[in-house]
C-alpha cells in the first residue's frame, strides 16, 4: 500500500486530483474499471482515501485492477474486485446483490459509476444500457441509505457506445508525454 503505479498522469490530471475533496468514509462502486475512465476514477478514489472501492468488471480484469489500486490506496482504503458481465442480466442482478451485501455495513453506497465498454452493434449497446439501469435499480436502496447516512449519493452513467466516444488511446492522452 501507498506505493505508486508505473503510469504517471499529466500535470493537468494531477491538478484536477488535487482539487477533489477528501473521500474518507465514502463507499464507491465502479464498473469497467480495468482501463480508461473507469480505471482513472478508481485511481482518483484510491488516492483520495475512499473507505471502500468495489471494482465491478470481468473477474480477471477486476482482480488485476484491484492489485494495481492497492499499491496507491491509502492504508484505510479497502479495494475489492466483484465479478460483473454487463452483457448478462443474470450477472448484473447477482453483482447488485453482492455489492448490496458488501456496502450494507458501511452505511450504503455513495457513488455508483457505470462505464460501458465500446460497442460494435446495436444489440451490445442495448444490452449495456439495460444492464446499467438494472445495476442502478438493484443498488438504489443502498444509495438511498448513503443519502440518509451521509447526506448525499450519486449515480454516474458514462456510455462509450456512441460513434463520438473517446479514442482507444485515452490513457495516452492523460499520461505525461
Amino acid at each position: 500500500m501507498g506505493g505508486s503505479l508505473s503510469v504517471r498522469l499529466s500535470p493537468a490530471v494531477d491538478a484536477m486530483l488535487a482539487e477533489l475533496p477528501d473521500l474518507s468514509g465514502k463507499v464507491i462502486a465502479i464498473t469497467s474499471c480495468s482501463q480508461g475512465l473507469g480505471f482513472y476514477l478508481a485511481q482518483a478514489a484510491a488516492r483520495k482515501g475512499a473507505s471502500k472501492i468495489l471494482l465491478l468488471d470481468g473477474e480477471r480484469n477486476a482482480v488485476r485492477a484491484a492489485e494495481k489500486l492497492r499499491m496507491i490506496a491509502t492504508p484505510k482504503t479497502k479495494v475489492e474486485p466483484v465479478s460483473l458481465d454487463l452483457h448478462s442480466l443474470a450477472s448484473v442482478r447477482n453483482c447488485a446483490k453482492r455489492v448490496a451485501k458488501k456496502v450494507a455495513a458501511h452505511g450504503g453506497l455513495d457513488l455508483l459509476a457505470v462505464f460501458s465498454r465500446r460497442c460494435t452493434s446495436d444489440e451490445q449497446r442495448q444490452s449495456n444500457d439495460l444492464s446499467q439501469i438494472l445495476l442502478a435499480q438493484g443498488l438504489l436502496q443502498k444509495l438511498e441509505l448513503a443519502t440518509r447516512t451521509r447526506g448525499d449519493a450519486r449515480v454516474v452513467f458514462q456510455g462509450l457506445c456512441s460513434s463520438g466516444s473517446p479514442s482507444r488511446d485515452l490513457h495516452k492522452q492523460l499520461q505525461t508525454t
